[in-house]
């Protein structure tokens, strides 16, 4: 696997950031309210959110790619010959 640092990488990460910081801010709970959520629980929903956008970004940006070389015998094909006679009956 090959990590290539390049502006699409950095734009992805940092809107991946940027979607954690806002839903870190967001779950902030209301002074007042009943349930008050844990800075932990917070923090858990943020990252997340940071993670799913960073792999959903990062998929949308490269997709899926295959390699294949053009001198790899396919699957199933033998590129040796194979004896008619078994090695061991040969010299007989």
């Amino acid at each position: 696997m090959n990590v290539v640092a390049d502006l699409a990488t950095v734009l992805v990460v940092a809107v991946g950031i940027a979607i954690g910081f806002m839903v870190y801010r967001w779950t902030e709970p209301a002074p007042n309210a009943a349930i008050q959520s844990a800075k932990g629980e917070r923090l858990a929903w943020a990252v997340g959110a940071a993670a799913a956008v960073i792999v959903v970004g990062g998929f949308l940006m490269e997709g899926i790619t295959v390699e294949v070389s053009p001198d790899s015998p396919a699957a199933g094909v033998s590129s040796t010959p194979t004896p008619s006679v078994p090695p061991a009956e040969s010299g007989k």
